[in-house]
């Protein structure tokens, strides 16, 4: 719960965020079988009114074996209160039909997650090996401008990465992600300074890609809107200045408050009615407004455990203990593109083995028998 008392870095503007949506704590259990089916259990903790208003696609339907209860927030402190907790369980029969609940075209805009889980098994004589992924979509609906026009790849990672993951290197003056806790350097007063001013760079520059996203889809709504009213402003001036006009009204702290807020702002900067503005385009406006809500979620929690068929062999998971692999994050890890977990495991054909020691036993017998025959006299 602690991550839940701290703003996320990269919602640098949104800081009104935890005001408005509540922090849920998500766990996704997966029971892979051997025959392909899937067990899925899906845990959510936190205000009972947020439950369904959050980032995840939480089931609903009859379909689903479905509890509630109160627990404590704390198992070493039971004066914190009690938290509510939603439960829902289904098995399918393969990872189809569990796409079929989770996963959406992605060109089609959704408020929640789209959850694609692929598992394949193939058979390789004594073992039987089983590949399965599980991505989780981009959340961010803007998508006019790719982050890498913005970000390094590198640096993607340090702002998707907690404190604890980074630190600042001084013979690179780099900041550079965690392999050795016990080789980190301790920093004076000047590297820590530098340190901060590596980051902050690096955040003003993810916000300026959420900006140049979220300011190029309300431009082009808002000069469509104004197109049907018979007025056509649209020119690379006119743009580069309506983009500073949203900068000075601060239009994206006041629009986590007000949902009119650039609707507003566009009004005053175009003169024209904002009524009449909406009017024009209310399924458009409506549509971005949604939008605009995804892209200030707050900070949520992942908890994804995946236990497979046989023994693990390969994971990019956190932790992983024979067939069980765990994989802890934060919603910030596929805000800004795809996040994919994958698993290798293997069970031993048993059934092969014996057929195959069978087999061998047969060959030899009859490999001795062809033996004895031949240094057997004839007529004996």
């Amino acid at each position: 719960m602690n991550s839940c008392k701290r703003l996320s870095r990269f919602l640098v503007f949104l800081s009104f965020t935890f005001l408005l949506w509540g922090c849920l704590e998500y766990n996704i259990s997966t029971q892979v079988m051997a025959d392909g089916s899937i067990l899925r259990t899906v845990t959510v903790k936190g205000d009972s009114a947020n439950i369904f208003t959050g980032s995840f696609p939480v089931p609903v339907d009859s379909s689903w074996e479905i509890f509630t209860r109160l627990e404590s927030r704390s198992k070493n402190d039971v004066n914190e209160g009690k938290v509510y907790v939603y439960e829902a369980r289904k098995e399918f029969r393969n990872f189809s039909d569990l796409n079929k609940e989770f996963y959406h075209d992605d060109s089609a805009f959704s408020d929640h997650i789209a959850i694609r889980v692929n598992l394949e098994k193939r058979f390789r004589w004594y073992y039987t090996h089983f590949y399965y992924t599980e991505t989780y979509g981009r959340l961010f609906p803007f998508r006019s401008v790719p982050v890498s026009d913005y970000l390094s790849d590198a640096e993607l990672q340090i702002h998707q990465a907690d404190e604890k993951e980074i630190y600042y290197s001084r013979e690179i003056d780099s900041i550079l992600l965690v392999k050795d806790t016990l080789k980190i350097p301790i920093l004076n007063r000047n590297d820590s300074l530098r340190f901060k001013a590596l980051r902050d760079t690096i955040e003003l520059k993810f916000e300026s890609w959420q900006k140049i996203n979220i300011y190029n889809e309300f431009y082009r709504l808002v000069t469509g809107a104004l197109s049907k009213l018979g007025d056509s402003p649209d020119t690379i001036a006119t743009r580069k200045s309506f983009y500073v006009w949203l900068d000075q009204q601060r239009t994206f702290e006041s629009g986590i408050e007000d949902d009119d807020a650039f609707v507003n702002a566009a009004s005053t900067y175009f003169n024209v009615d904002p009524e009449k503005l909406q009017g024009a385009d209310p399924e458009g406006f409506s549509d971005f407004k949604k939008k605009f809500r995804v892209a200030a979620y707050s900070l949520e929690t992942y908890t994804n455990r995946v236990n497979m068929p046989g023994t693990i062999l390969k994971s990019n998971a956190g932790k992983t203990e024979k067939n069980l692999a765990t994989w802890t994050f934060k919603i910030d890890r596929f805000y800004a593109g795809d996040f994919t977990m994958t698993l290798e495991s293997r069970t031993v054909n048993t059934w092969f083995a014996v057929c195959a020691a069978v087999a061998l036993v047969l060959a030899i017998a009859l490999l001795l028998l062809r033996l004895f025959r031949n240094k057997t006299p004839d007529g004996l």
